[in-house]
């Protein structure tokens, strides 16, 4: 069975069915963009500013809006989560979109906000895999976090954030980057 597949099955059973129908996409154009509607993420064609997802092969990509969608304020996990995850075959992102950001100084206060956010989600998923005697971080998949700001707002201090993509990494065993899209190759 292909990696990607085998996590939905995993998925199928950690979530309920509802959640999953609700808040599941799968895309296989060559570019399409996600973007926050109403606090929930979804895949829009051609939207600015958004995540760009680049898919030049056409793979399968699957998405999951997760914040207030399979994770919504109604269930038992309380903590923090980020806004989506994305995956193929060979990689699994997780996606914190900060869009609204138009300045400098904002923009380094929801930074570590984001971080917080992705790493409260990555936690909870390796609890959840763990509940059903599965290790998710060693499900095969390069694990990437993405921070995704408007364009405009760059650049930025890239001393400050290489420390951050290093001590991410060495927390969560997942490369951050901080950037507005994602080339599946």
């Amino acid at each position: 069975m292909k990696r990607d597949s085998q996590l939905l099955d995993d998925f199928r059973s950690i979530f309920a069915e509802e959640k999953l129908t609700a808040c599941y996409a799968g895309n296989a154009n060559s570019q399409f963009d996600v973007i926050e509607n109403k606090g929930i993420s979804c895949i829009v064609q051609n939207m600015e500013p958004s995540f760009k997802v680049k898919n030049p092969k056409q793979f399968l990509v699957h998405f999951f809006a997760v914040d207030q969608c399979l994770f919504s304020s109604s269930d038992s996990y309380k903590g923090k989560r980020n806004d989506c995850v994305l995956f193929n075959e060979s990689d699994f992102c997780f996606v914190e979109l900060k869009l609204d950001v138009a300045s400098i100084k904002h923009r380094r206060e929801r930074t570590a906000e984001a971080i917080e956010q992705i790493g409260a989600t990555i936690e909870h998923f390796v609890e959840l895999f763990k509940h059903q005697s599965k290790d998710f971080m060693s499900c095969g998949f390069n694990c990437e976090a993405y921070i995704a700001f408007r364009t405009k707002v760059y650049p930025r201090d890239p001393a400050a954030a290489k420390n951050r993509k290093v001590k991410f990494a060495a927390r969560y065993n997942v490369k951050l980057f901080e950037q507005n899209w994602k080339e599946f190759t």
